[in-house]
Protein backbone atom coordinates (compact mmCIF):
# COMPACT_ATOMS: atom_id res chain seq x y z
CA UNK A 1 0.00 0.00 0.00
CA UNK A 2 2.79 2.27 1.03
CA UNK A 3 4.41 1.53 -2.20
CA UNK A 4 1.25 2.27 -4.29
CA UNK A 5 1.09 5.50 -2.43
CA UNK A 6 4.35 6.83 -3.31
CA UNK A 7 3.74 5.40 -6.98
CA UNK A 8 6.43 2.80 -7.05
CA UNK A 9 3.46 0.19 -8.01
CA UNK A 10 0.32 -0.66 -8.98
CA UNK A 11 -2.25 -1.43 -6.06
CA UNK A 12 -3.49 -4.79 -5.92
CA UNK A 13 -6.53 -6.05 -7.26
CA UNK A 14 -7.96 -7.28 -3.75
CA UNK A 15 -7.77 -4.03 -2.44
CA UNK A 16 -9.65 -2.56 -5.05
CA UNK A 17 -12.56 -4.48 -5.29
CA UNK A 18 -15.41 -3.63 -2.51
CA UNK A 19 -16.46 -6.70 -1.60
CA UNK A 20 -13.10 -8.39 -1.10
CA UNK A 21 -11.89 -5.51 1.24
CA UNK A 22 -15.78 -6.15 3.31
CA UNK A 23 -14.78 -9.66 3.45
CA UNK A 24 -11.07 -9.18 4.99
CA UNK A 25 -12.48 -6.59 7.17
CA UNK A 26 -15.25 -9.33 8.39
CA UNK A 27 -12.39 -12.06 8.89
CA UNK A 28 -10.28 -9.72 10.64
CA UNK A 29 -13.13 -8.29 13.01
CA UNK A 30 -14.02 -11.72 13.89
CA UNK A 31 -10.67 -12.95 14.78
CA UNK A 32 -10.38 -9.83 17.03
CA UNK A 33 -13.39 -10.60 18.85
CA UNK A 34 -12.40 -14.69 19.42
CA UNK A 35 -9.07 -13.58 20.39
CA UNK A 36 -10.45 -11.40 22.96
CA UNK A 37 -12.71 -13.64 24.10
CA UNK A 38 -10.07 -16.42 24.38
CA UNK A 39 -8.25 -13.57 26.56
CA UNK A 40 -10.69 -13.42 28.65
CA UNK A 41 -11.54 -17.11 28.98
CA UNK A 42 -8.55 -17.37 29.87
CA UNK A 43 -8.27 -15.34 32.89
CA UNK A 44 -11.14 -16.61 33.90
CA UNK A 45 -9.32 -20.42 33.77
CA UNK A 46 -6.43 -19.34 35.49
CA UNK A 47 -8.17 -17.68 38.67
CA UNK A 48 -10.24 -20.46 38.90
CA UNK A 49 -7.41 -22.60 39.65
CA UNK A 50 -5.76 -19.87 41.79
CA UNK A 51 -9.06 -19.57 43.83
CA UNK A 52 -10.06 -23.56 43.82
CA UNK A 53 -9.35 -24.78 47.09
CA UNK A 54 -9.06 -21.35 48.83
CA UNK A 55 -10.84 -18.69 51.23
CA UNK A 56 -10.20 -15.23 50.44
CA UNK A 57 -11.06 -12.55 52.60
CA UNK A 58 -10.30 -9.03 51.09
CA UNK A 59 -11.82 -5.85 50.21
CA UNK A 60 -14.85 -5.58 48.10
CA UNK A 61 -17.21 -3.18 46.49
CA UNK A 62 -20.78 -3.69 45.44
CA UNK A 63 -21.58 -3.08 41.86
CA UNK A 64 -24.76 -3.92 41.38
CA UNK A 65 -27.81 -5.19 43.58
CA UNK A 66 -30.10 -7.99 41.79
CA UNK A 67 -32.97 -9.94 43.87
CA UNK A 68 -31.01 -13.29 44.15
CA UNK A 69 -27.12 -11.66 45.09
CA UNK A 70 -24.89 -8.87 44.70
CA UNK A 71 -22.10 -8.02 41.75
CA UNK A 72 -19.05 -7.77 43.99
CA UNK A 73 -15.65 -6.04 42.57
CA UNK A 74 -12.10 -7.02 44.73
CA UNK A 75 -9.62 -4.16 43.26
CA UNK A 76 -7.01 -6.51 45.00
CA UNK A 77 -7.71 -9.44 42.33
CA UNK A 78 -9.13 -7.48 39.59
CA UNK A 79 -12.13 -9.80 39.57
CA UNK A 80 -16.19 -9.54 39.68
CA UNK A 81 -17.89 -11.98 40.67
CA UNK A 82 -21.84 -12.62 42.17
CA UNK A 83 -22.44 -13.50 45.92
CA UNK A 84 -25.73 -15.59 45.74
CA UNK A 85 -28.23 -14.56 48.44
CA UNK A 86 -30.69 -16.70 47.15
CA UNK A 87 -30.68 -20.08 45.49
CA UNK A 88 -32.79 -21.14 42.42
CA UNK A 89 -36.19 -22.05 44.05
CA UNK A 90 -35.35 -18.47 46.09
CA UNK A 91 -33.96 -19.92 49.51
CA UNK A 92 -31.75 -17.47 51.48
CA UNK A 93 -28.59 -18.83 51.35
CA UNK A 94 -26.52 -18.13 54.96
Amino acid sequence: QLAACLGIQNLSENLTDKEKLHDLADNINYRHTQAQWAGRDSTNLHTGWFFKGKVAITEGYVMCKRENGIAVFTPKYGIEGVVWTQDEKGNKLT
